[in-house]
């Protein structure tokens, strides 16, 4: 599916499709909003396709406290889309967690390659925000440049938050946004002063939304 997302003058599109000739495609959550809405989006592209392709959600246990969260994000995914624990298995903790968090994500992938058959795999990152746009605080995560590597598709890396969190008001699952944790500085709640949590709050600044999530 291609959708149109984001308002005014910042609007792009994104396109939502499983990679033709792979079964096994794994989905990496980290807890937060935007894989989430990618969950979502990918189960529902392949009930509208009838497709038998496997997604099966993955997660590496971060200290931000990432493996906390992706359980309730995966049952109300299964729940609103009315799917079965076969089709939507509960997730699956990979990766190593003590590394730089630039290389977590890709502990997790070799792991769901190379022990549980993966043969591609999504991320929810998305781009960071034009730096004459806003100011951010800290670090800037790694985040892919390209929309896809070779096994792996990065759906949003040509959009930025303002576009992945106005999905959730596209497809009104704003609920499903209640779940999730941006936050890197606690493991409860936001601190309002990370990278995430001053990314996120613009981003519904932007769009006019009131943040639904946990203060």
């Amino acid at each position: 599916m291609r959708i149109t997302v984001g308002q005014k003058d910042f609007i792009r599109q994104v396109d939502i499709k499983l990679p033709e000739g792979k079964q096994r495609i794994g989905v990496m959550l980290s807890g937060g909003a935007d894989s989430a809405v990618l969950l979502y989006l990918l189960c529902l592209e392949r009930k509208m396709d009838r497709s038998t392709q496997e997604l099966i959600p993955f997660t590496v246990a971060r200290p931000d406290g990432a493996w906390d969260y992706v359980l309730p994000i995966v049952e109300w995914v299964r729940n609103r889309l009315e799917l079965t624990a076969e089709q939507l298995p509960d997730p699956v903790q990979v990766g190593d967690a003590t590394v730089h968090h630039s290389q977590q994500g890709r502990t997790g992938e070799r792991e769901a390659r190379g022990r549980y058959g993966i043969e591609h795999i999504f991320y929810g990152s998305q781009a960071h925000p034009d730096r004459a746009l806003i100011e951010l605080p800290g670090e800037y995560p790694n985040r892919p440049a390209s929309v896809e590597l070779p096994g792996t598709t990065c759906p949003f890396a040509l959009v930025d938050k303002r576009h992945t969190l106005s999905l959730y008001d596209i497809f009104d699952v704003w609920p499903l946004i209640e779940l999730t944790h941006s936050c890197t500085a606690q493991t409860v709640g936001r601190c309002g002063e990370c990278y995430n949590c001053k990314e996120r709050e613009w981003a519904m600044t932007q769009l006019d939304f009131t943040d639904p999530g946990v203060k």
